[in-house]
């Protein structure tokens, strides 16, 4: 059997239209990550020249193993379309950033793959540890939410 995904955010979206700083955007939802004692992946960067400016993606990713059994994924997308830059930190553009949040159970597979696993997988989620699972998915989504705050403090800082 594979692991389960538990969706706590899904697509929380995030724009912005102005003057911001994008590498402290960056830098700080990468630092972020770390001080939640995420292991830390940058998927994918991309800047492209294109006509009215830049467009640049980031997609950045977090995932923190908090029991033997519970893993935590963060998901962050960056897309900044039209940035042109206006200092030496500041750049003017269209932003839009997606956050999502996932618990995965069982992310060792332990439970294996025939039905009488599965069934027993089931009863283990939705009896045994639910309290546990609802616990992490709380606090997850809390985590995710002071994330986007922090994104959002970040854009505003330059209004």
């Amino acid at each position: 059997m594979v692991s389960e995904i538990i969706k706590v955010i899904s697509k929380h979206n995030l724009k912005y239209h102005g003057v911001f700083d994008l590498s402290r955007l960056y830098s700080e939802m990468k630092g972020w990550i770390n001080a939640n004692d995420f292991d830390f992946e940058e998927k994918e960067h991309a800047d492209k020249v294109k006509d009215k400016g830049h467009k640049i993606k980031y997609v950045l990713l977090g995932e923190k193993k908090v029991t033997d059994y519970i893993k935590y994924h963060v998901n962050i997308e960056i897309n900044a379309v039209e940035v042109n830059s206006l200092s030496e930190n500041l750049v003017s553009g269209k932003l839009d950033m997606v956050i999502n949040s996932n618990l995965e159970l069982d992310y060792k597979e332990k439970w294996g793959i025939s039905k009488m696993a599965k069934f027993f997988f089931n009863i283990y989620n939705t009896y045994l540890i639910k309290n546990e699972i609802d616990n992490h998915h709380d606090k997850l989504y809390d985590e995710s939410l002071n994330l986007q705050d922090l994104a959002k403090d970040v854009l505003e800082f330059n209004r």
